[in-house]
């Protein structure tokens, strides 16, 4: 997770925090969260986190990028140690960072670069023209990642994503741009329960994911439960936390054996988010390369480039390369 506001000394530190100051998506209205509100209301997030039993780290918030609590959206983060919230010693830890769309979103990545380099993960960036952001990836532990592509992210990068991390990559179309992420219209829970709204899918991608062998079964939520975020959940073992009240969904969440737990987080869907997007979840990197290894790529047969992977331009940075540039992180 991130901090909220700004922890460096500077002449605007009073005004360096979360807050809506633009607008690149439609549920953003300038100066409309609360900050006192969304304070308390992240404390209490991180706490339900750590009651059930998540291990929090924190990271800090990136000077003058008022959208950078939204940790999910930064990068994907994998590890050879299998799931975990944090970075285990002796480890092989791995991010790939977001290229955003958006330039305000762009300033984010040198901070959440340095953060994560710090924290031990070699950082992975993919060349400018494949846009990619964390909001548009949602994990199938075990088996491969769904990419959402339409608004945000594009087609053309689940194959470059999937090249780097050896990962099936499974990209599906968004057509309402209120779900313009794919995590707020998608969510799969670690039994491959899909929590998903059908709506925010072109037809063909909605097939593609309620046929995927990846999905064992789905919950379709209502529109108005998906423009309240009902998708953008976070799970820790049984429990299952939403950023909105939503009985419909939570007595579903309970019949399949979940403890649904309600977070209120309603500054931060002022500005397109919710409980997923304020926390990234560090994936286990070896069983979902131990599945792609006996399947045919998606990426390569729905962005058609294959044979091009000579092409991709990957960098990668190590974290005792970038020691010097990341100890103010430390």
């Amino acid at each position: 997770m991130s901090d909220v506001s700004c922890s460096l000394p500077h002449a605007h530190s009073e005004q360096c925090h979360f807050q809506i100051a633009w607008t690149i998506n439609p549920h953003m209205v300038p100066g409309s969260s609360d900050l006192e509100i969304a304070f308390t209301q992240h404390l209490n997030f991180k706490q339900l986190l750590r009651d059930a039993g998540a291990e929090v780290v924190e990271l800090p918030f990136v000077c003058s990028a008022y959208d950078s609590v939204f940790t999910k959206d930064n990068a994907l983060l994998l590890s050879s140690a299998g799931p975990a919230s944090s970075v285990k010693p002796g480890a092989s830890q791995l991010a790939v960072l977001a290229n955003p769309l958006h330039g305000v979103r762009r300033a984010e990545q040198a901070g959440r670069k340095k953060a994560l380099l710090s924290r031990g993960f070699s950082v992975v960036e993919l060349p400018p023209q494949f846009k990619l952001e964390g909001g548009d990836l949602v994990v199938c532990a075990g088996h491969g990642i769904f990419m959402g592509h339409g608004f945000r992210s594009t087609l053309e990068s689940a194959h470059a994503l999937e090249v780097r991390i050896g990962v099936s990559v499974l990209p599906l179309k968004l057509v309402d741009p209120f779900l313009y992420h794919l995590d707020t219209a998608l969510s799969v829970l670690k039994d491959g329960t899909a929590i998903a709204c059908k709506r925010a899918f072109a037809p063909k991608s909605w097939e593609l994911l309620v046929r995927s062998p990846w999905i064992s079964k789905v919950i379709e939520v209502s529109e108005r439960e998906a423009l309240s975020f009902g998708c953008n959940l976070v799970q820790v073992g049984k429990t299952v936390i939403l950023g909105s009240f939503l009985p419909g969904l939570m007595r579903s969440l309970k019949l399949q054996g979940y403890t649904p737990r309600y977070a209120p987080l309603s500054e931060f869907q002022r500005a397109g988010g919710s409980a997923a997007c304020l926390v990234a979840e560090v994936h286990d990197h070896e069983a979902l390369r131990s599945h792609a290894a006996g399947e045919r790529s998606h990426a390569t047969r729905e962005s058609g480039l294959a044979g091009h992977t000579e092409t991709l331009g990957l960098v990668t940075t190590s974290p005792t390369a970038a020691r010097r540039s990341t100890s103010e992180y430390a």
